[in-house]
């Protein structure tokens, strides 16, 4: 229960951080913060429900392409 709820708290500061703070560095170490706690969260959930882990795993698919544009963004590759 505490990674996801660490992974949703943390999940609703990215959007202000990157978009209206326009602080990408920052937001990007959020955005680890909640990758880190997303793969935690899905294996904890895994073993509990396969369904409830395969949705989580999806999700942290999503946060992976995240911080990948992220990664773009911030170092203008």
């Amino acid at each position: 229960g505490f990674f996801f709820l660490l992974m949703l708290f943390a999940g609703y500061a990215w959007y202000p951080l990157f978009f209206m703070r326009q602080n990408p560095l920052l937001a990007l170490l959020v955005l680890i913060v909640v990758l880190a706690c997303a793969i935690l969260c899905a294996v904890q959930w895994q073993g509990i429900s396969l369904l409830a882990g395969v949705v989580v795993w999806l999700h942290t698919l999503w946060l992976l392409y995240m911080l990948i544009l992220q990664l773009i963004c911030v170092f203008n590759v």
